[in-house]
């Protein structure tokens, strides 16, 4: 890792020391309606799981530190099989068990028999949620177009979000709170053959708007979903 990256890296976790009560509860519930999942136990209280590819070891690290202001938890690396890929080597966090993902389970899993978007969550969402849900499910494609009898070629954006496993309505709710607090529009797309069929798509005027957003909580290895890397389709 290269001393820019390092130094994005320690003002992180400067940054997470100094997270209030809100912002880490904002955090939880965005990475739990991300890639992270909430593990029921035989007995006893629920755990937090996340899982992501090495590459994004910091990412995985940064969502430790976060978890640890309320509880312990552990990073391991495992293989996972299957799909087109083959193997995959990937990055395992696990917290401790605690009441609050107990809790929370009601709220996020046991209304409608899923994982589904709680009021609560749409009501602390901030920057740091923003930045975790577009961290895990997003995308920024970049296309070089060129036209005939066009002296310039010039570059069309795509910013996705591909939040396949929630409703229409969900979304709309989603999207109306980012409206709302932020000034910035998400569209519904159908997704047809995918989850229940839709994803979010920003308006593309408002694509620097968003990164301007997101850019202090999103980690080195994820830089290329806000256009400073190579271009990359989640």
């Amino acid at each position: 890792m290269i001393k820019e990256h390092w130094d994005k890296i320690n003002h992180m976790y400067d940054e997470v020391q100094a997270f209030d009560k809100k912002q880490v509860m904002e955090a939880f519930y965005w990475m739990i309606l991300g890639d992270g999942c909430i593990e029921q136990k035989l007995r006893g209280n629920y755990q937090l799981a996340i899982s992501h590819k090495v590459a994004n070891h910091d990412y995985v690290v940064w969502k430790s530190w976060i978890i640890e202001r309320v509880t312990s938890c552990s990073i391991k690396e495992h293989s996972v099989s299957g799909g087109f890929g083959g193997t995959h080597e990937m990055v395992r966090l696990r917290s401790s068990v605690h009441p609050w993902f107990t809790k929370v389970w009601d709220r996020i899993y046991g209304t409608i028999g899923r994982k589904c978007i709680d009021p609560h969550a749409l009501a602390l969402l901030g920057p740091i949620g923003l930045a975790i849900i577009y961290q895990d499910d997003g995308s920024l494609n970049i296309t070089h177009r060129e036209k005939d009898n066009r002296p310039n070629s010039w570059i069309e954006r795509n910013l996705l979000i591909h939040e396949l496993c929630f409703s229409k309505l969900e979304l709309e709710a989603f999207a109306k709170t980012v409206v709302d607090k932020f000034g910035i529009i998400f569209r519904i797309n159908r997704c047809d053959g995918k989850g229940l069929g839709y994803r979010l798509r920003l308006r593309s005027s408002d694509i620097d708007k968003f990164i301007e957003i997101i850019e202090p909580y999103v980690v080195p290895s994820m830089f290329y979903k806000i256009g400073r890397g190579s271009n990359h389709v989640k």
